[in-house]
């Protein structure tokens, strides 16, 4: 085209906008606004993406360089004190310390080589400290050498062991990125309360580990730290969110992590890796120093109350950190909850209990192997004498519906985009985050072409009017008045259900099979403590998902069970414990009783 066609063309369009009516105008000049408005805001919105993906990278670049520096100054410790290192449990490894077989130096060292080698392979973890749990190690050991050895076990009930922290807790000097990019370079002023507890009892905090992008998504995936791999197969996801604490353990890069727990987030993890979780009581143990990922969560996390919890190879180890984290200090950061002190008499009483369990639910009914580790785990009590019973949560569909609803009230995913902060959500994330922005009205229009249980968790998906949202949340007081009422009235010391409908899912079906994890929620609502007991692996002729008793069948969440299931063969099953509230021991308690009957101590060869 010749310059002079290209000013006839423009000069023909512009006589002709002149002869058109000032309606027509109007409407013309409003649709290239708008046309024009949204082209601008996308490029905004992808610049700031790619902006913030920068900021990541450079982040990761600034931590590998780091760990190859420390890959260079590590002492080689001996292969048969490494076996024994890696082969111990916390309660173990406590003995050999006190008995001067090994150093918190040697064990640190240990472990540090295998999260920054093969953990770093897995993309299990964050940021390291190294330095600082150098000096920490020696001090230890100086202070454990000055010490009588018959007053060695005096020393703090952590002391000399290190420990991986999830990416969301405050820790000196390191960022608390909750998986996003907006918030690395921003280290953190002071350690928050629980970091301070565990150093006080001897504790290492000596690697950050890898977390779901904002804390939401079922996978362990994140624009800075990458895609954490279950260490059982690589193509199964971690879980989330905290799921870098769960590989580190299950691969032996860490002897003990520290997670957090607001609707499954240590126990999922827990147990797609076949290790042990504890979310326990709200209140019991004091979660200041968590990162808040955006204000939108205080007035649903108030009712949907989280922890800060441990996520080990034993029963035995969880209770050395929950022990550290059930402290009177806790008093000073939140003094509306009670100072309960533990009670080693609960934890150790030999008093028969009562135990309710559920083998599956209809609306999300439970692969056979998920069932299977319930009923093992029921024989294993009934075996020591305890009385079991199949019961039925009441209103099970109803509470997993409501909290959809809770997680979605604010409509157009406002939260988790102001969490977000311009990033763009990974794969794992964006059905959910797409989900919420979706109009209400087109989730009626979905729902007509939609199977019954499709239609019921779209409906409770839509954007909520402040009145709806308080009632949503009294809707929920009563059903957990109930659920509590239920479980007085029938003197139930503890209730088994499987920990998830299925074992460890596909990388980026979280979003899809959110509800899966539907039975880890009823702990949630009630603030029961609550635990993951690793019991079996999925046999060669389980490897499926068929509808047994349930009424829903064929539709998506259906589908995407099934596909979940394929290939599933030697996944570690596991099973949840929960107890009332204030019970932690006694939670504790129901899950070493299994735990000493089973003996589930498998790791993946890798």
């Amino acid at each position: 085209m010749t310059e002079t066609s290209y000013f006839s063309k423009i000069l023909k369009y512009s006589t002709e906008y002149i002869q058109l009516s000032t309606t027509k105008k109007v409407i013309i000049l409003t649709l290239a606004s708008l046309v024009l408005s949204k082209t601008i805001n996308l490029l905004k919105t992808n610049l700031l993406h790619r902006k913030l993906l920068k900021r990541a990278q450079t982040k990761r670049i600034e931590r590998d360089n780091k760990i190859n520096n420390d890959l260079l100054t590590l002492s080689e410790i001996p292969s048969d004190i490494t076996s024994i290192i890696i082969n111990s449990k916390i309660y173990e490894l406590i003995e050999l310390l006190n008995d001067e077989k090994i150093t918190s130096e040697q064990i640190l060292i240990v472990y540090y080589k295998r999260a920054i080698t093969l953990g770093l392979r897995l993309e299990l973890i964050a940021e390291s400290n190294f330095s600082e749990s150098l000096e920490l190690a020696r001090k230890c050991d100086n202070i454990r050498k000055a010490t009588p050895k018959e007053e060695r076990h005096k020393l703090g009930t952590m002391f000399g062991i290190p420990i991986c922290i999830k990416d969301s807790i405050e820790q000196k000097g390191l960022d608390s990125t909750c998986g996003r990019a907006k918030s690395c370079f921003l280290p953190c002023q002071n350690d928050g309360i629980v970091i301070s507890l565990l150093k006080s009892q001897g504790a290492i905090p000596f690697i950050r580990s890898n977390l779901s992008q904002i804390l939401r998504a079922f996978d362990c995936s994140n624009n800075i730290w990458g895609v954490g791999v279950n260490p059982w197969n690589k193509n199964r996801s971690l879980g989330g969110s905290s799921g870098g604490d769960a590989g580190l353990i299950a691969s032996k890069c860490s002897p003990i992590g520290l997670g957090s727990d607001v609707y499954g987030s240590i126990r999922i993890p827990a147990a797609f890796a076949g290790v042990y979780g504890f979310k326990p009581t709200s209140g019991r143990c004091d979660q200041f120093g968590h990162s808040l990922v955006s204000y939108h969560d205080i007035s649903k996390f108030s009712f949907l109350q989280g922890s800060i919890g441990p996520l080990a190879r034993c029963t035995e180890d969880l209770l050395q950190v929950t022990k550290c984290l059930i402290n009177p200090d806790c008093r000073e950061h939140n003094p509306s909850s009670p100072f309960i002190p533990w009670n080693e008499e609960k934890f150790l009483s030999k008093e028969k209990l009562k135990i309710g369990y559920i083998l599956s639910d209809d609306f999300f009914e439970a692969a056979e192997p998920c069932k299977r580790a319930v009923k093992e785990a029921i024989k294993a009590l009934e075996t020591q004498g305890h009385e079991t019973i199949e019961i039925k949560i009441p209103h099970f569909e109803e509470i997993s519906l409501k909290v959809i609803q809770l997680l979605t009230a604010e409509g157009k995913s406002r939260g988790m985009e102001a969490a977000l902060g311009g990033e763009k959500p990974i794969k794992g994330l964006e059905l959910f985050v797409n989900l919420g922005k979706m109009s209400n009205l087109f989730k009626r229009i979905l729902q007509l072409f939609s199977g019954s249980r499709t239609r019921k968790i779209l409906s409770h998906t839509v954007e909520l009017s402040s009145n709806q949202f308080i009632l949503n949340l009294s809707r929920l007081c009563v059903l957990r008045s109930e659920i509590l009422n239920y479980w007085v009235a029938n003197k139930f010391d503890a209730i088994i259900t499987p920990a998830l409908a299925l074992p460890a899912f596909k990388h980026n079906y979280g979003s899809k099979l959110l509800l899966a994890s539907c039975y880890l929620w009823i702990a949630n609502i009630t603030n029961s403590p609550s635990g993951v007991v690793p019991i079996t692996k999925v046999q060669e002729q389980e490897a499926h998902y068929r509808n047994g008793t349930s009424s829903y069948i064929n539709d998506l969440l259906f589908k995407y069970s099934k596909e979940c299931m394929e290939g599933s063969f030697g996944l570690p099953v596991a099973v949840q414990v929960m107890t009332l509230p204030w019970e932690d021991e006694k939670c504790l308690r129901v899950m070493n009783i299994i735990e000493n009957e089973i003996a589930f101590y498998d790791f993946p060869e890798i």
